[in-house]
């Protein structure tokens, strides 16, 4: 399982980040609908802060590799293209899922409260068949 203990001082913050989600050039469909996203989503230095260990679980995925099976299955296909249709599914957010459950699964210490982040919207809606309760304003599951 790819998982490795980290200090607080190697979480990089910038309220930058955000901003990425919102521009001119740029608009993220998540942006003002997700309890996860901005600009509902708080910025979580001073949160993270109060927690003690700190883990990077990551997955490893080779995107050539990726690339070069989708050209031989569609050789018209740029490499542009199959990157920006990898990049839209959910793919290495499954994989990365199963490693998180997998990490709190076997993780030995016990504590009362769990803080997990990662990238993008969040998804617990939509596993469930429903969707993101933010639009209709009701609080996240």
């Amino acid at each position: 399982m790819p998982a490795v203990e980290i200090n607080l001082d190697d979480i990089i913050f910038d309220p930058k980040v955000q901003t990425y989600c919102n521009n001119p050039k740029f608009k993220c469909p998540n942006y003002g609908h997700s309890w996860a996203c901005p600009p509902e989503a708080p910025y979580l230095e001073e949160k993270v802060s109060q927690y003690e260990k700190f883990f990077l679980i990551y997955y490893e995925f080779n995107l050539k590799e990726y690339v070069e099976r989708i050209k031989i299955k569609s050789p018209k296909y740029s490499e542009e293209k199959i990157r920006n249709s990898f990049y839209r599914k959910d793919i290495v957010r499954d994989y990365l899922e199963e490693e998180i459950n997998l990490f709190l699964q076997n993780y030995s210490e016990s504590y009362n409260e769990k803080f997990i982040l990662w990238d993008g919207y969040c998804r617990m809606c939509f596993k469930e068949g429903k969707n993101c309760t933010y639009d209709d304003g009701i609080p996240c599951c």
